[in-house]
């Protein structure tokens, strides 16, 4: 009856009748609406958008009682699929069909649809004004409280164009909660499908997209992401990718650059590259009211200026809500007593809780420190999930790092690995912290929150961390090569959170030896996994603290030079820099067990310089005497004789480097990783000589041990590159007739360069990648058509290697491959023989580069053949010596010269193609 409603009710009633008439998408002055915006929180007028008041009315609707009437205003408004932008008859009929009202007109059915109509407006008028409470569910599961504004933009979104859109803010305010409203909401077709990624830390992306592809345990992140990119891409065109938590571009960029349409939730709102379009959705603090309520849920009895003096004292942050009130009842600590611990010091910014909020740390202290007294075990906990310092933990790590950190703190309290569960469901009950079978999730201003008023426990969780790996996998010198286990790799991002926190002040205390150990753990483990990536972050992370100084002054160690030669590799020092860092080592044979190491640093400078000539006499003339003089160990003796070959292999002695190549292999000593290199070393030494069958029999090798490695679940990124790479020199060496063969060697030179790249061998993957490069021209002007390959992600990183790494001989190579192509497509002429000299000279006098000097040569050969010119014969004769040499070929013989001479007339008159392939 008219008389249960009330007169709020009625006009905001009335502007819900004016929304159904005109249809919310079609409204265009919303002062005609003052009841509706003023209910949705949106005085504004520049807030109020169709899918800002659609999102909240779908909110309200939800709770209309009974749900016939809950679908028939559903429907008039057009908030039932199907319906929104529907003109009003539309609507109307699609109401009279679902409640059979259909029929003859008549003045009793007109009144019957009027008054019911009437009631849901009413009904819907009265849940909006309500600001009824959500029920408390049996699993006390936190409700979710409309965003009007953040919601309407990306609902927005979804039905555009835009590729990107981002959702950008502090910690807590909600953002993840909107995202996935809104992604919950779209529907999936034909020609949209919908794909979610947890991106916080490393371990919860490599399980959120296992969940769409199947992959080996072992495989590395980046080796994922690529197969969840080709996933992506066979996605229907509006398909829509959700990456949540998004903690730097890096670490979604490969996502983002093949979705086809992308949602990301980040606390910064310039992680996307400004070349990027994206639309940018601002995620602040929640509403008044909607904090209020939230309030409301916890302390059911407390009064609404309570609750909204609460409310504002933490600046409406959602997450410190839950966090505050699940910590503490009403009986520990009544909500006033709350607000004014937060504002008695209201000056005070925590910056470094990232909330800009007023001293809410104060109350996590005092919880803190009330758990002292209730159960120790759960302030440890709450001290290691804080300075650990990832949002997704392991349960088995927690569990260990608690156990070694109870030893430390209270020899009489040391705790059992398995009775951490119960600490944990402890905080779960308050909200601080979700569990899953394997991990434990802790938001990040949670964490950051605690780990403020737990400094003092910071260094003993760090050393608890670092005291339990080496308890747990600490061995011989003898075996630090050997791959590291599953459950060491687990460990990997646990002890860089530790290395990147810990300053060389800190490490006073420490033992270096277990610190240097940590180091070699974190390179190997990375570098194995081919995620090199991360040891670039904390090698920049010393360089910048200084905290390589305490490790060289209190315990020297080669460690410290892996890390400096590993970033050579990578590209993060330059060839001058290295060669200035390390211009002071001894050159000379010193202590036996560090020989291969010093061979090593020779060597590194020798590339670096260009000095391999001078390398060679100095390795042949004073260390390998000594070598085969001492007790040099046989894995050492490996490592030194594979160096050897690599500095035969660039001069151009490809028969010898093959030789000293088999020695290597054929021992039963040698690690899967050396054989496999070494085997990749000898095959393409066989294939620059012209003998498949040698070829065959290196990359035979290679497989026999890739396929060891991958049974005994051993296998590292740069072994399965180096196995590629040494499939591709096969490939290519059996297959000049067969089209199909060298395309299969091209892509495996591609493969096997991007797996180099991803394990920080930059230097080598620009080589691997060059290869790729000369063969796809070649197969070019064989006449195969484009096939794509150049598309790809991957693609993109290695086309830049020239950028990021300083190796000019290579950048002088690819310019030949380049200018050899486009002689042949186009013709040549004489500026091709000037260009080309140059390359050659620079090959020769600069970098000591036998190969390409001697293939410009070649080239300059064919030029003045084609040009009709007279031959140049000191080019000719330094190819024959370049080509004898690479043979293995000591002396002048007539046979070999005829050899030769057909060679070299097949190539430049009748298969000039194949100069690509010298």
């Amino acid at each position: 009856m008219a008389e249960d409603w009330s007169a709020d009710e009625a006009e905001l009633a009335e502007d819900l009748e004016r929304a159904i008439i005109t249809g919310l998408w079609a409204i265009g002055d919303w002062a005609l609406y003052p009841k509706l915006c003023a209910a949705a929180g949106l005085s504004d007028a520049l807030d109020v958008t169709p899918d800002a008041l659609r999102v909240f009315l779908q909110g309200k609707l939800e709770a209309v009682q009974p749900d016939e009437t809950q679908l028939r205003i559903g429907m008039l408004l057009g908030l039932v699929r199907g319906l929104w932008g529907k003109p009003l008859d539309n609507r109307r009929t699609a109401v009279s069909k679902a409640f059979g009202e259909e029929g003859p007109k008549s003045a009793a059915l007109t009144g019957r649809k009027k008054r019911r109509n009437k009631q849901a407006k009413l009904a819907l008028a009265r849940e909006i004004l309500s600001k009824r409470q959500p029920t408390r569910t049996g699993t006390d599961k936190l409700p979710f409280y409309a965003r009007p504004i953040e919601q309407g933009e990306l609902l927005k979104w979804t039905g555009g164009n835009d590729r990107i859109a981002l959702l950008a803010g502090d910690s807590g305010n909600g953002k993840s909660s909107i995202a996935i409203k809104i992604f919950e909401q779209v529907d999936e077709s034909l020609t949209m499908r919908k794909v979610a990624v947890d991106a916080s830390t490393r371990d919860s992306q490599i399980k959120s997209i296992n969940k769409y592809v199947d992959s080996d345990p072992d495989v590395s992140l980046s080796e994922l992401q690529q197969r969840f990119a080709t996933y992506l891409k066979k996605l229907p065109p509006r398909s829509i990718l959700l990456i949540d938590n998004a903690p730097d571009w890096e670490a979604i960029e490969v996502l983002v650059l093949w979705s086809h349409r992308t949602i990301v939730t980040a606390e910064d709102e310039n992680i996307i590259p400004s070349d990027f379009g994206r639309t940018l959705i601002r995620v602040g603090p929640l509403s008044l009211e909607s904090a209020t309520q939230l309030v409301k849920w916890f302390r059911r009895r407390a009064d609404i200026a309570e609750a909204e003096h609460f409310a504002e004292a933490v600046n409406r942050n959602p997450r410190i809500i839950v966090d505050c009130l699940g910590m503490f009842s009403e009986e520990d600590m009544s909500l006033e007593d709350m607000s004014e611990v937060v504002e008695d010091d209201a000056g005070a910014m925590l910056e470094t809780a990232g909330t800009h909020t007023r001293s809410v740390h104060k109350l996590y202290g005092i919880y803190f420190r009330q758990t002292l007294k209730d159960d120790p075990v759960v302030r440890w906990c709450i001290a290691i999930l804080a300075h650990l310092n990832q949002s997704v933990l392991s349960k088995s790590i927690a569990a260990k790092t608690a156990q070694e950190f109870s030893s430390m703190q209270d020899k009489g309290k040391v705790i059992h690995a398995a009775s951490v569960a119960v600490p944990l469901t402890t905080l779960k009950s308050r909200f601080l912290l979700e569990l899953t079978r394997d991990d434990i999730y802790m938001h990040g201003v949670t964490m950051r929150l605690f780990r403020k008023v737990t400094e003092d426990y910071r260094l003993n969780v760090y050393m608890a961390v670092v005291s339990r790996y080496v308890s747990d996998h600490s061995r011989s010198l003898a075996t630090l090569d050997e791959i590291l286990p599953g459950e060491a790799i687990l460990w990997m991002p646990t002890l860089m959170r530790v290395v990147l926190n810990v300053t060389s002040d800190d490490l006073s205390g420490w033992f270096s030896k277990d610190f240097v150990f940590i180091l070699g753990e974190l390179r190997r483990g990375f570098t194995q996994r081919g995620e090199y990536i991360y040891v670039q972050h904390a090698l920049e992370h010393f360089i910048k603290n200084k905290s390589f100084s305490f490790v060289e002054d209190s315990h020297p160690d080669a460690e410290i030079d892996e890390w400096y030669m590993s970033a050579y590799e990578f590209g993060f020092f330059s060839r001058s820099t290295i060669i200035k860092m390390f211009e002071n080592y001894p050159t000379t044979p010193g202590a036996i067990r560090n020989f291969s190491h010093l061979v090593q640093i020779n060597w590194l400078l020798a590339r670096a310089s260009y000095g391999i000539d001078d390398f060679k006499v100095g390795f042949e003339d004073e260390l390998r005497e000594p070598m085969e003089l001492t007790e040099v160990e046989w894995g050492d003796r490996l490592y030194i004789g594979e160096i050897h070959g690599r500095c035969l292999e660039y001069l151009g002695h490809l028969h010898t480097a093959r030789r000293i190549v088999f020695d290597i292999i054929s021992h039963a000593q040698v690690s899967t990783t050396h054989a496999i290199d070494s085997a990749r070393l000898g095959a393409k030494c066989a294939c620059l000589v012209g003998d498949p069958p040698g070829a065959e029999n290196y990359f035979m090798i290679a497989h026999l041990r890739y396929g060891a490695a991958i049974s005994a679940r051993c296998l590292t990124r740069t072994a399965e590159a180096n196995y590629l790479i040494a499939s591709g020199w096969f490939q290519r060496a059996a297959g000049q007739t067969d089209l199909k063969e060298m395309q299969k060697a091209r892509d495996s030179f591609f493969h096997g360069a991007y797996a180099l790249y991803q394990s920080g061998m930059r230097r080598d993957a620009f080589a691997a990648y060059i290869e790729a490069v000369a063969l796809d021209e070649w197969l070019k002007l064989a006449g195969v058509q484009a096939d794509g390959w150049t598309e790809s992600a991957m693609h993109n990183f290695l086309t830049d290697l020239h950028n990021e790494v300083d190796e000019p001989h290579l950048t002088n190579r690819r310019e030949l491959i380049s200018a050899i192509a486009a002689g042949i497509t186009s013709g040549f002429d004489q500026s091709a023989i000037a260009t080309i000299s140059g390359i050659m000279v620079r090959a020769s006098s600069d970098f000591s580069d036998i190969r390409t000097a001697s293939q410009a040569a070649a080239t300059i050969l064919h030029i003045v053949e084609v040009l009709g010119e007279a031959p140049r014969l000191e080019l000719y004769k330094s190819v024959f010596l370049t080509t004898m040499r690479k043979w293995g070929i000591q002396e002048y013989d007539q046979a070999e010269r005829q050899k030769f001479e057909l060679w070299v007339d097949h190539l430049i008159r009748e298969d000039p193609k194949s100069l690509l392939l010298l």
